[in-house]
């Protein structure tokens, strides 16, 4: 499915792999639940989870599975992950789920990321808060 949503002309939604006629996700991020018998649908809230990530759970079947924002956006639009691979984002902000900002790549060069963004080892915001 490819679509446009009227409040962002620019933005293209696919179907979220495995969840199709359920969930929609869009270039920019955004995870839609499509209307359906005791679901509304509409645009989901993606609280962040370990590690800064913005973080939601598809249900199919009655069956609820946690994922990653990021692995959904880059698997609708780019593919599968690739064996040995992990998603990364370009910029360091793991909240920026941008498919421009997004790319399949090795462990290693995630791991050269965050040492230029300087991640490495960070925790996640919440929990230094909560440690505060």
């Amino acid at each position: 499915m490819t679509a446009s949503r009227s409040d962002r002309p620019d933005e293209e939604w696919r179907w979220v792999p495995g969840y199709e006629g359920f969930y929609v996700v869009s270039d920019h991020g955004r995870v839609c639940s499509m209307p359906r018998p005791r679901a509304r649908g509409g645009i989901l809230k993606s609280p962040c989870g370990s590690g800064g990530y913005p973080t939601l759970a598809l249900v199919k079947d009655g069956i609820q599975k946690p994922f990653r924002v990021h692995t959904l956006v880059l698997t609708a639009f780019v593919g599968p992950c690739p064996d040995g691979f992990v998603a990364c984002h370009f910029d360091g902000d793991p909240a920026n789920n941008h498919l421009s900002n997004l790319r399949w790549d090795s462990q290693k060069a995630n791991a050269d990321d965050l040492k230029r963004h300087r991640r490495e080892g960070k925790r996640p915001l919440r929990q230094r808060k909560e440690e505060a």
